[in-house]
């Protein structure tokens, strides 16, 4: 008897907790799959991020980096135009090519605040402004930084 009664209890132990397992398991899944539009979402401004940036080194093309040109207003216009909940911030950062001289490093960075959703998606280029021969600028992305 006492043999059986161990049995018994312990079956029913594995079985409550192969219960609370796959609960928990379905759980997660639907919590995930509530998820599903906002990592579209996610994608969609990474994106975006993306864009701007290459527009923003696009608008430095030709420009000397002591020329302080605000390159970065036109990209963000234009990202706002097509998106009126995001909320675009932009910044850069160079080396003053007057005491550094050329190739003039630097950074641009983009921030997109979808004020809808409460998103918010980040990205950075590192550049370098060189001046060519001919006297002219050319801006080329060193790599991209994951803030």
């Amino acid at each position: 008897m006492r043999k059986n009664g161990f049995l018994t209890v312990y079956t029913l132990w594995v079985g409550l907790i192969m219960v609370f397992l796959a609960s928990s398991t379905c759980l997660l899944s639907v919590q995930f799959l509530k998820q599903i539009p906002y990592r579209r979402q996610c994608v969609q401004m990474d994106y975006d991020v993306q864009a701007v940036l290459r527009d923003c080194v696009e608008e430095m093309q030709g420009q000397s980096m002591a020329k302080k040109r605000e390159f970065l207003q036109a990209p963000m216009r234009r990202c706002q135009a097509l998106h009126p909940e995001y909320e675009v911030q932009g910044e850069e950062m160079h080396y003053d090519p007057i005491f550094f001289g050329y190739p003039t490093p630097g950074y641009v960075s983009v921030r997109i605040h979808d004020t809808k959703r409460h998103i918010w998606r980040w990205g950075s280029l590192k550049v370098q402004t060189q001046k060519e021969a001919d006297g002219s600028y050319k801006t080329i992305i060193l790599h991209g930084v994951r803030d």
